[in-house]
């Protein structure tokens, strides 16, 4: 993951429009240097928020007692704004129940609503090269965005695809999987 953030937000910030925003999902031991990263390469940060999970848990029940919160990074270039007063740094929402998770590490299509409400304009790219369970795609999409996502496992594309149609009747084709 480093190494994407060292390889990539370079990139990511000559590519962006002006005025847009990155959201990263990091653990607070990664916080430090990524937002140092971010800052190198030129892009504004805030301090991190925070989606706190109830009902969350975690993958080493007997040895993490904090299982129930994420940290979330915004990087802004140029003089990106907010489209509501501010947003909040703890934001509750519940996680998805383990029945209905595609993806181990998936965040609800309603956390990403607030987000990208916040955030984002409609007609505007929406970019997750982590997208997984691809819920933020479909925030993006029912934001009237061009979502465009990838992964590096394709096995999460089919459950995606049907979760898509689900939430917004988008019917996609699937090639080479």
């Amino acid at each position: 993951l480093l190494e994407f953030y060292y390889s990539y937000l370079p990139v990511l910030y000559n590519k962006l429009m002006s005025d847009s925003w990155v959201l990263c999902w990091t653990g607070k031991e990664y916080y430090t240097l990524i937002r140092q990263i971010a800052e190198e390469t030129g892009f504004k940060t805030q301090e991190p928020g925070c989606w706190i999970k109830s009902g969350g848990s975690t993958n080493v029940p007997k040895k993490n007692m904090i299982s129930n919160w994420e940290m979330f990074l915004l990087f802004r270039k140029g003089e990106a704004q907010f489209n509501t007063p501010s947003l909040l740094a703890a934001i509750s929402i519940p996680t998805v129940s383990a029945a209905q998770r595609i993806h181990q590490w998936e965040k609800p299509v309603e956390l990403y609503d607030k987000l990208i409400t916040a955030m984002c304009k409609p007609g505007t790219i929406f970019l997750s090269p982590f997208a997984g369970s691809g819920n933020c795609l479909i925030s993006a999409a029912k934001a009237k965005m061009m979502p465009i996502g990838c992964d590096k496992s394709n096995k999460y594309i089919p459950e995606f695809y049907a979760r898509l149609k689900n939430y917004t009747g988008i019917t996609a084709q699937i090639d080479g999987i």
